[in-house]
């Protein structure tokens, strides 16, 4: 996905919750001047970056990379099952939930750090299904 597809998502995300740039800006602490290039496909954001836009648009941030939720949903399967992993109904439900996905990005960032965290992982995915 390119940089003006990102910035796309990121404008059309900001026009649906009813956020200016100037708004936008100030929950990324960004200027409103960078928001627009960013929108605008003139310069390229840096994952730190679009994590901060994730965040602010309560969207995770595979959300820019994909196109819509169920494409999203089966990207992540396709990538579990890369890994040798089979997702069960409950769990390919569950990932189409942006709250459970940026719950899971989470659990992945910590489970690289500390691996006792898959044990809540599960826990967690129980719960969801």
């Amino acid at each position: 996905m390119d940089q003006k597809s990102i910035g796309q998502k990121v404008r059309e995300l900001r026009a649906r919750m009813g956020l200016t740039t100037v708004t936008l800006a100030r929950k990324v602490r960004l200027s409103q001047a960078q928001v627009s290039r960013l929108e605008n496909g003139l310069q390229g954001f840096r994952s730190a970056t679009l994590a901060k836009f994730a965040k602010a648009l309560d969207v995770p941030p595979i959300y820019f990379f994909v196109e819509g939720e169920e494409t999203s949903t089966e990207r992540i399967a396709e990538e579990l099952e890369g890994q040798g992993l089979t997702p069960s109904r409950a769990l390919r439900r569950a990932l189409a939930n942006p709250a459970f996905l940026r719950f899971a990005e989470k659990c992945a960032k910590s489970f690289r750090a500390h691996k006792k965290n898959l044990s809540r992982m599960e826990a967690a995915v129980r719960r969801v299904t």
